[in-house]
């Protein structure tokens, strides 16, 4: 095995990205069970996630902007 090989490096894109968006109340938590099932089946996925702290966020992008940093 190449040095390195199988080693998640920052930045770097090895599957399809996924970007999880938490509905009203959510937890970006729940992301972790779709890449565990991503992983379990073979599916090459990138899963990134956005984090409201379950925060009821339904009725306003509000905290959506504040976590882009605008």
């Amino acid at each position: 095995m190449a040095d390195g090989a199988g080693r998640y490096r920052p930045g770097q894109v090895r599957g399809l990205p996924v970007l999880f968006i938490p509905g009203n109340a959510g937890s970006g938590k729940q992301m972790r069970s779709l890449a565990s099932q991503a992983a379990a089946a073979g599916l090459p996925l990138d899963v990134w996630g956005v984090d409201f702290e379950e925060e009821f966020s339904g009725m306003s992008g509000t905290a959506l902007l504040a976590q882009a940093g605008t």
